[in-house]
């Protein structure tokens, strides 16, 4: 409920809502908690320092103000827009003038009201905000809410892409497997052992290697004694004698994981006979998503509160250079804010961890998973990732601009038809005054066509 000091007693202390990762921590005597932890094992005493809105938790929702526009989102509709009027009266002014001195002035006032009246810029106008709120309505019966339909024209000038790691690119959920060359055969008491002693622990690492056993078939055997030591990992004795310890090198004398993985060792009897490798796998969707920014010209940025190691690996195999491990919520958001500097920022995480980054971005997106308190600072969540995510994004981004510029390209078309026909005089008021709400019934039309979501 709150920050404090560990004044007593040992355990093992999940700090996911600030770190964005599982891994439990071992605190003792002296060492500090924050609001929002878990205990996942073991017990102590905290004299608490802070509360309420005094936590870092707080403070760090609290300065998350997400950014917000006035705009489309969409800078070309704007600039065209900015000059259309101007130009527009320009013309009807040239325009009667020369019909003026040719015809009369009843003749160039009648030229100069046509051409007022044939330019149309209400279809102009619509394109941008009409394609990108129907795309946002699509988007959602798939899951992808569009909090602010205006991001997806932003969504084009993003030159640098921040992107959580633990549950953003990978799925969260730590898997186990043998390490090589180090594997027990799934119908011996050396499997059923330590999948009774995994299964009455809450640590996720422990989790992990029963689920493993579990699918190779393997059945828990009897204990008649079982702790576990906060930090280091479960020690048991089965019913007929023997015992066994399950965890890391601290407790089991395993060798450290490699590529960023957690090895944990088995010991029976005093043996280490076993170690596990527990990984968290990639989404599916990892390697494609990193493509589609890539591809887009943003530069990417790993930026993750896992160890260092696990982050370079996973860097390594998406090809992501900038992977950078051991940052707080606070080095997050600096890091997006030194970013806005040389482009469009767009921010991608999971977790209240990941608030205040995404209120410092331009284009703030979270992943289903801890953010849930934390979704007033998105301008998109994705609710089922793995069937609409921040690559399903993008893609409709890219999508909703083609049809835009579509749209714009049919509306400039049709404004110089009707403002030259006008200025020649072709066309009178009244023809003008017929044909302009007809173009913008055609852009409205052609957005409808067919959903812009693919």
């Amino acid at each position: 409920p709150g920050d404090g000091r560990v004044t007593a007693g040992a355990a093992a202390i999940d700090v996911a809502v600030l770190t964005g990762e599982p891994r439990p921590l071992a605190v003792s005597p002296g060492s500090e908690v924050v609001a929002g932890a878990t205990c996942r094992s073991g017990t102590v005493q905290v004299r608490l320092e802070a509360v309420g809105g005094d936590t870092r938790l707080a403070r760090i929702l609290a300065a998350a103000v997400p950014s917000r526009r006035d705009d489309d989102g969409d800078g070309q509709v704007d600039r065209l827009l900015g000059w259309f009027a101007p130009v527009t009266l320009l013309l009807a002014v040239l325009a009667g003038a020369f019909w003026a001195w040719h015809a009369g002035w009843n003749r160039g006032g009648e030229v100069a009201l046509a051409v007022v009246v044939a330019a149309c810029p209400c279809a102009i106008g619509l394109a941008a905000p009409l394609v990108h709120a129907l795309a946002a309505a699509a988007a959602a019966g798939r899951g992808l809410l569009v909090r602010d339909p205006a991001v997806l024209g932003s969504i084009g000038a993003v030159r640098h892409v921040v992107c959580d790691k633990t549950g953003t690119l990978t799925t969260g959920r730590g898997t186990a497997g043998f390490s090589p060359r180090c594997g027990i055969d799934p119908t011996r008491a050396e499997a059923r052992g330590p999948l009774a002693a995994a299964e009455r622990s809450a640590h996720p690492v422990s989790q992990a290697v029963a689920a493993f056993l579990r699918s190779l078939g393997v059945t828990p055997a009897e204990l008649t004694a079982w702790r576990e030591e906060p930090g280091r990992g479960v020690i048991a004795t089965t019913a007929d004698g023997h015992e066994l310890a399950l965890g890391g090198s601290l407790l089991t004398g395993v060798d450290a994981g490699a590529d960023g993985r957690s090895r944990i060792g088995l010991r029976w009897d005093g043996r280490l006979v076993a170690s596990f490798d527990i990984s968290d796998p990639l989404r599916p969707e990892a390697q494609a998503m990193v493509a589609a920014w890539r591809d887009a010209g943003a530069n990417i940025h790993l930026a993750s509160g896992d160890h260092q190691a696990a982050v370079t690996a996973l860097g390594g195999v998406l090809g992501i250079p900038d992977s950078r491990g051991g940052l707080t919520p606070e080095d997050k958001a600096s890091l997006v804010r030194s970013l806005r500097h040389a482009g469009g920022v767009a921010a991608v995480g999971d977790g209240v961890n990941d608030a205040a980054m995404l209120a410092e971005a331009d284009v703030a997106v979270g992943i289903s998973g801890g953010l849930e308190a934390a979704l007033d600072r998105c301008h998109v969540f994705c609710t089922r990732p793995d069937e609409a995510g921040p690559l399903a994004l993008w893609r409709l981004a890219a999508t909703s601009q083609r049809r835009i510029r579509l749209l714009l390209w049919i509306s400039a078309g049709y404004n110089l038809l009707a403002i030259g026909g006008a200025a020649a005089g072709k066309f009178g008021p009244l023809i003008c005054a017929i044909a302009m709400p007809l173009s913008s019934l055609t852009v409205v039309a052609l957005a409808l066509r067919r959903n812009a979501v693919r």
